[in-house]
């Protein structure tokens, strides 16, 4: 049963603790193994929602100035950023009004849909409304 997560922001910091425990050859492996099976990362799910102009992830300083929140201590430092990871989280937890609207902005740009899927989210982004038949247009000419 899974009663925690632990949080990371990207995948560095994971990386960087399988490479140590590779180097310790007394540890426990059985912790890695937890960590790897419970764990969150902020950075992933952020970028689902949240891009900059160039439809880049934010960094953590940036994903906590697109919230309003404050850095408080130098980032980096590792108990810094987690105190800044866990006000990230509670951000994102508590602003989906402002996650929705970005969304709206990021939705069209997203690389992995398809030309059809995108027109008919602009399309409805900008109001309109789309049928079925549309959307078979759509589809009949991005494919002639």
């Amino acid at each position: 049963e899974k009663d925690f997560s632990f949080c990371f922001f990207g995948t560095h910091d994971l990386r960087i603790l399988h490479k140590s425990f590779e180097n310790s050859p007394d540890a426990d492996k059985k912790i890695i193994d937890i960590i790897t099976k419970n764990y969150i990362d902020v950075q992933a799910v952020l970028s689902m929602f949240v891009r900059d102009q160039n439809n880049n992830p934010l960094s953590l300083t940036h994903g906590l100035e697109f919230f309003n929140i404050s850095l408080k201590g130098e980032p980096h430092d590792p108990l810094i950023d987690a105190i800044h990871l866990m006000h990230l989280y509670k951000g994102i937890l508590k602003n989906h009004d402002k996650l929705y609207n970005e969304y709206l902005r990021i939705l069209p740009k997203q690389k992995t849909l398809c030309i059809p899927i995108k027109n008919v989210i602009n399309d409805l982004i900008n109001g309109k409304t789309v049928t079925p038949n549309d959307f078979e247009k759509y589809v009949k000419d991005y494919i002639e």
